[in-house]
């Protein structure tokens, strides 16, 4: 009986069927229990989860669920390595839940606050910083006046925090939206076309994420982008990770007005 319900539930994935919270703890157990298990379709279920988490903020798996998958993914890590998506998951549920190995995972960076001024001061100090500066300062007017918001809150990170690099490629922002704001722009309208206008011979100079102003780390979606923000991989991966080293950097969060 579990061998045709296995089959069964194997099947549903192919078709692309969303299975429910149930059937799918049902499949990791049957995973463990038959003899031959189909791997490929295991990992399009697990992979599948973390699309619709990357699309939705509010997308929250159950705690018994998130354990079944820091398991899988550990085994998956050990025979093939995972690809970018799957690790960054699996940092996740290990801060989450296992707490070992850390030091093979992104890290949740210390955020800072900081005045203007003070940022200007410290990482506004040559012609190359003050063009991605500018752009910063242009994508807040288009954000101010899309939105019509009077205070904004961003937190800045990536290379451009890393005051030892001289010419940073680009400028790392998270907007810190209204919880009703970020709920009703699931299109990234305003932020796609900034990213759009100030990309240059290819590259872009702003990279512009977002959450809410009161996001939880509880959700995937806060981790990630944090992580990403404070992390600088010292090899970057997309497949066949197994482990990795990271330099964490301080992150800083700023308010504007329009």
């Amino acid at each position: 009986m579990d061998l045709i319900k296995y089959n069964s539930l194997c099947n549903e994935i192919k078709e692309n069927e969303d299975l429910d919270e149930s059937d799918r703890l049902i499949f990791y157990e049957l995973h463990h229990a038959i003899a031959k298990p189909n791997k490929e379709i295991l990992y399009r279920l697990i992979n599948r989860q973390l699309l619709f988490k990357e699309g939705d903020y509010f997308y929250q798996l159950s705690e018994e669920e998130r354990i079944q998958i820091l398991i899988l993914l550990e085994i998956k890590r050990e025979e093939n390595g995972l690809n970018r998506k799957e690790y960054e998951y699996l940092a996740y549920v290990n801060w989450k839940y296992a707490k070992k190995n850390l030091s093979s995972f992104p890290q949740i960076p210390n955020i800072i606050d900081i005045t203007h001024s003070q940022f200007m001061e410290q990482f506004v100090y040559n012609d190359q910083r003050s063009e991605l500066y500018s752009y910063l300062i242009k994508s807040l007017l288009k954000i101010f006046s899309y939105y019509k918001l009077e205070n904004l809150n961003l937190i800045v990170g990536g290379s451009y925090c890393d005051i030892s690099n001289q010419h940073p490629n680009d400028i790392d922002l998270i907007l810190l939206l209204p919880k009703e704001i970020f709920q009703n722009d699931w299109q990234h309208t305003i932020s796609n076309k900034i990213i759009l206008e100030f990309k240059i011979n290819g590259i872009k100079k702003i990279d512009l994420l977002k959450l809410p102003e009161d996001y939880n780390l509880e959700y995937f979606m806060s981790f990630e982008l944090l992580t990403l923000l404070g992390n600088k991989p010292l090899v970057k991966k997309t497949e066949l990770i197994v482990s990795n080293d990271y330099l964490l950097r301080h992150v800083y969060k700023l308010k504007y007005s329009s």
